[in-house]
This record gives C-alpha cells, sequence and structure tokens, in this order.
C-alpha cells in the first residue's frame, strides 16, 4: 500500500502512515486540494506553523504511463493567500514512487534557529539531519554537496537563498534527469519562502534498494492500454513543435499574433522577437554543443527540455522555456538570448520563479527606476535581492508588491500573483484563465493558446469563454497525473484513452465522464478552500489596464464581461 510520510519540523519526529483509503483515487492536484481541505485552516497564516506542506506524486505514479512522475508541491500559497499547487518535472517523483511513498508533508515550524535537511535512504528510513553546511549555498551547490556526500545518484529538491530569505517569488528546485541539474522549478507561489518558515534546506533521497510495485487490479488490460498510451505519444511526438524544438516554439506564435508580452504588457508591436525566436534558439544550441530533445524525467517520450550553453560552448543554463524568455526577454525589451539563459541561471541557482521576477523587471523598467533592455541593470538588481538590500528584499515580496511601492501605472498581477508569457488581450481565453483560476494568475489552469488561428479565433471573446471553461476541467485531471506538455502531443483521442487506465489499475469502471466529474471536484474543492480563505467573486478580474488600453499589435481589449466571466465560473 502506498504510505504518507508526516515530518514535524518541531519535533523532528517522522511519522510513517498507509495513505487513507479515501485518497485512493487522489495524486497530484486533486490530492493537494483534498488534503488541504481536511487539514488546513484556509484562514492561517500562510508564513506560520499552522500551514502545512505536501510533495506528492500523480496518480500513475510507479507504472510506465508516460510522463506519470512529475512532483506536485502544494500549500497555501504565501504570495496569493489561495490554496496552491506548484508541479515540476525531474526525477524527485520517480524516486519518491520507488520508496512508496505517495506523500510527505512537512508540518508545523522550528522555534529555534535549526536548520535540517529531510533525508530519504535507500532502505526508505526517513530521517531530519543537520543542514548548517548547506545554509547560504545555491541550489547547484547544495546538489553537488548532495552528490559529493551521498552519491551520483541521490534526487535532491532545494531552496536557494531567496527560500531560506523567505521571499514570496521563491520556488523550490528538483533535480533533472540525465546530468541532474537543479532546473525543474515547483516555482510559482512562493513555497520555496514556506519552506524556509520550516527551516527545511533540502530533501535529498538516495535510489530505493527495493522498489515499490502498485498493485495493479487487471495487469493484462492495464498494460495493454498504457502501451496505447505511450505510442500515442511517441506519434505525437513527433510533429510537435513542443517536442520536436522545446517550449519556446510558442514564440513563434505568440510574437506575430501579438500575445508575446512587450514592455511591461504596454500592447507595444514586438519588432525584434526574431533574436528570441526558435531559429535562433536551435541555431544557438546546434553551434555551441548545447541540446534540444532532452526528457527532465526518465521514459519521458516527448522531451521537450533542453541544455542550453553560452557563447564559449560552456554549459550556461537548463531548462531554457518560453515563459522565461517571454517574462525576462521580450517583457523587458531584451532580445538576446544568452542575457535571457543568464537571468534564468541566476534564477535558479538563487531559486526564484523566472515569471514572477520577469513582471517584476517589467514593472520597474515602466517605472523608469532602470531603462528598457538594459541586462546589466537588470543582473544588479538581482544581485540586490541575493543581498537583500531594502529594494531587494522588497523585489522578493513579488510584482504587486513593487509596483504599490512604485506607484505603477500597469502591475500585472490577479491575486497577487504575475501573469504569464501571454496577453490577454490577444488571447482572451488566457485573461479568463488569469481571472478565474484558483491559484492566482496561472497560464496552465486553462489556455487555448496554440491552436491554429484558423480554428481558435484567441482575440474573439465569444468562443473564447467556452475554450476557457473545457480547457480548465481537462487540465485538472492532467495535473493530477501526467504532464501537461504531454497531453499536446497525446491529442485528445490519445487522452481519451487515460481513464481506461485507471479503470484497469484499480479495477473500477471509470469513464470520460467521470475523468470530467473527478477534474470538476478538484475545481470546485479549491475554490471552496478559497472562498472560505475570503475570496470572492471581486477578485477573479484583470487588471483594469488590460480593459482600457488598446493592443498597438492587434486593435484588442480585453473585452469578455462580467457576466459571462461569471458564467464561465459556474462551470470551472
Amino acid at each position: 500500500m502506498w504510505k504518507s510520510v508526516r515530518v514535524n519540523a518541531r519535533t523532528c519526529s517522522v511519522v510513517r502512515e498507509d495513505m487513507k483509503e479515501e485518497y485512493k483515487l487522489l495524486g497530484g492536484r486533486a490530492l493537494i486540494a483534498q488534503f488541504m481541505t481536511d487539514e488546513v485552516n484556509p484562514w492561517c497564516e500562510p508564513m506560520g506553523r499552522d500551514n502545512k506542506m505536501v510533495f506528492c506524486t500523480g496518480i500513475f505514479a510507479g507504472t510506465s504511463v508516460g510522463t506519470a512522475h512529475r512532483l506536485s508541491v502544494g500549500a497555501k500559497s504565501p504570495l496569493t493567500g489561495t490554496i496552491k499547487e506548484s508541479n515540476a518535472g525531474g526525477t524527485f517523483a520517480t524516486y519518491l514512487a520507488n520508496h512508496g511513498i505517495r506523500m510527505l508533508v512537512l508540518e508545523d515550524m522550528p522555534e529555534t534557529d535549526d536548520w535540517k535537511i529531510v533525508k530519504i535512504d535507500a532502505n526508505s528510513e526517513v530521517r531530519l539531519i543537520p543542514a548548517v553546511d548547506y545554509l547560504g549555498l545555491s541550489t547547484y551547490a547544495v546538489v553537488n554537496k548532495a552528490k559529493a556526500e551521498y552519491g551520483d545518484d541521490v534526487s535532491v529538491i532545494a531552496i536557494g537563498k531567496s527560500g531560506e530569505m523567505q521571499y514570496k517569488n521563491a520556488g523550490i528546485a528538483v533535480t533533472e534527469f540525465g546530468e541532474g541539474h537543479p532546473c525543474r522549478l515547483a516555482a510559482r507561489g512562493g513555497l520555496g519562502g514556506l519552506m524556509g518558515t520550516k527551516q527545511i534546506k533540502a530533501i535529498i533521497m538516495e535510489k530505493a534498494a527495493h522498489r515499490y510495485k502498485p498493485d495493479i487490479a487487471d495487469p493484462e488490460a492495464f498494460k495493454e492500454r498504457v502501451q496505447l498510451v505511450n505510442q500515442a505519444m511517441v506519434e505525437g511526438a513527433k510533429t510537435s513543435p513542443l517536442a520536436q524544438i522545446g517550449t519556446n516554439s510558442i514564440t513563434a506564435a505568440s510574437g506575430p499574433q501579438g500575445v508575446l508580452p512587450v514592455k511591461n504588457f504596454s500592447g507595444e508591436i514586438s519588432k525584434n522577437y526574431e533574436g528570441l525566436s526558435p531559429a535562433t534558439f536551435m541555431e544557438n544550441l546546434a553551434g555551441r554543443g548545447g541540446k534540444n530533445r532532452v526528457g527532465c524525467q526518465a521514459g519521458c517520450p516527448v522531451k521537450c527540455s533542453n541544455t542550453y550553453h553560452g557563447k564559449d560552448g560552456k554549459y550556461l543554463t537548463a531548462s531554457l522555456e518560453y515563459e522565461t524568455i517571454a517574462l525576462c526577454g521580450a517583457n523587458l525589451d531584451i532580445t538576446d538570448l544568452d542575457r535571457v539563459a543568464e537571468i534564468d541561471r541566476f534564477c535558479d541557482e538563487f531559486g526564484v520563479d523566472t515569471i514572477e521576477v520577469g513582471a517584476t523587471l517589467g514593472v520597474i523598467m515602466d517605472t523608469g527606476k532602470i531603462a528598457w533592455g538594459d541586462a546589466d541593470a537588470v543582473m544588479a538588481l538581482l544581485k540586490e535581492m541575493e543581498e537583500g538590500t531594502e529594494f531587494g528584499r522588497l523585489m522578493g515580496q513579488g510584482t504587486e508588491s513593487v509596483g504599490k511601492h512604485l506607484g505603477a501605472k500597469r502591475i500585472p498581477t490577479v491575486k497577487k500573483q504575475a501573469i504569464a508569457g501571454y496577453d490577454p488581450r490577444n488571447c482572451k481565453s488566457l485573461g479568463i484563465t488569469y481571472s478565474m483560476s484558483t491559484q492566482g494568475a496561472d497560464h496552465t489552469f486553462s489556455s487555448s493558446f496554440g491552436a491554429a488561428p484558423s480554428i481558435v479565433d484567441n482575440t474573439n471573446r465569444f468562443f473564447q469563454p467556452y475554450v476557457a471553461q473545457l480547457l480548465a476541467n481537462l487540465t485538472a485531471f492532467v495535473d493530477s497525473s501526467i504532464c501537461l506538455i504531454a497531453v499536446g502531443a497525446l491529442g485528445l483521442p490519445g487522452l481519451e484513452l487515460l481513464p481506461g487506465v485507471l479503470a484497469a489499475m484499480h479495477g473500477i469502471e471509470f469513464t470520460m465522464e467521470d475523468l470530467t466529474a473527478y477534474a470538476a471536484k478538484v475545481i470546485m474543492t479549491e475554490r471552496a478552500f478559497n472562498k472560505a480563505a475570503g475570496f470572492t467573486v471581486e477578485d477573479d478580474k484583470l487588471p483594469q489596464f488590460f480593459y482600457n488600453e488598446v493592443s498597438k499589435a492587434t486593435g484588442a481589449v480585453f473585452d469578455v464581461t462580467e457576466e459571462e466571466m461569471q458564467a464561465t465560473l459556474k462551470f470551472i
């Protein structure tokens, strides 16, 4: 039976339990939503002792289902005050599943300055050990030290100095499959800062000496159905730009369509996105020894990750993603991929969310504190965050705090979280998604961008609420099971195979209708938590400037009415 492990950060006790029967079909986002509802007071102080952190696997973990081993991290968000699930690829969920652990919970917080590391050895023994030698280290340095002490095969999740400083833009770094770089981040919502309040610097896990094998009710049917799912992913990956190039393939569409954010979502036309384009990206990889088609977790058939080398041919960062390129590139009028990669590497080492940081820097530039496109000034401000200057610490509180302090006229946040790399005036389903998301502005909550313009008009408000509602329900299940990017390769016919896999796994009836109901329950549970925490429909809105300021790229404003938004909300 799957186990849950509870680690009390105050008493240093470790309790290993069987998973509750009522959690049997839950994983990832669904498990976090239910656990938070069951055990965390929605009114608790996010950075206080009553908040709990959950690290868990998806529902197919421990099996050969493609991309089944994403890690979900959940809590009440220090940044937004809402429920939060942030997921990442990498090795940690695979290792966790092999130890037979579905869920690891961090509870309470120390009363003294007593930092620890959670250590899981090859025999699945969990204990806390002193972290004094790890304090102050970057995420990369933590991993290097862990490998030196425990061997190259360890999996590590860690916070950087940002988490130690309890910044609200701090994420949690996870080692990637292959080279083991801590470049996969559960980045959003300030969960790294929460881990800092519990004074847990890292979780270091050895490979399981005895691999746990989940019970499968109908092994033959399960094997057949998994093979169909995996083959669909493999076939879809052959033509998917996300698989063949990586997430930066999105720039080829977002730039020309006016969706790529420019100068703090000013709506200006992006004139220089070619410097950030997939073509430039692929040229740089090919000419310097970098790689695309890298899998962040073992057995991934999509392989959308990459390693990016600098002009000197040496490793610079991994993985350089669209969201980072959009927010730390075009949004800042920085059109040199190498400078964006430099920003990305700093953020990974320091352990902060590149989306939140890029949006914060855009607001800073928009107020004239530093000039547009000045990458050197950007690096200087990032150093201020690291050094903990007064303004640096303010930056660590997120985009909204900085924007209000500087009197900015454009603060691109919803529920205090920065919006991602898509201008909602020119992709209206994203505007609905940012607004209605249970977790602050979250582009992965539901998005139609990437569909052919001939099929979906991203600027037409009439069809977009339906798209947002449909994909929100789909995504809630995906975030509980497999990788969202894999769904693009899998396609709808492949997605329809997943209920059969779950049915064979547990010996139950489970159809697409059940999948829809499963997803709806996740969203309703999250929304109920937020309502109990004090959130209302007034919080489900975009910043006013998107309604008032015309996008120069298309002439559009965000014009989905409040009534249309609320009607959509009834179904997501």
